[in-house]
């Protein structure tokens, strides 16, 4: 919400997939009781920073429309700091 209105994206387009993609990465999988399958596992203490390939699965794995790429960038200084920086860039599928 911004404000006093709603920010709506119009549906089946690159940034409805997108914005579900923000979803599926901010749901910790197993936390929806409706959808237990959705979201990712938890990536607080796996070594080397987040597993890209699980953002790709959990994507793959809950949202058909979706393509996703996941670059990391591992900065020694962040990650001494608890810190990662991941790059997921969305594409329609079929249009990547």
């Amino acid at each position: 919400m911004q404000g006093t209105s709603l920010a709506v994206v119009e549906q089946d387009t690159l940034d409805d997939v997108t914005q579900c993609v923000r979803v599926i990465c901010s749901t910790p999988l197993g936390s929806r009781t409706d959808d237990p399958e959705l979201g990712l596992p938890d990536q607080t203490f796996a070594q080397g920073g987040a597993d890209p390939d699980a953002i790709v699965d959990a994507v793959a794995r809950s949202e058909e429309r979706a393509e996703v790429e996941v670059d990391s960038t591992l900065d020694e200084n962040e990650l001494a700091r608890g810190r990662d920086r991941l790059a997921v860039r969305v594409a329609l599928a079929g249009e990547g």
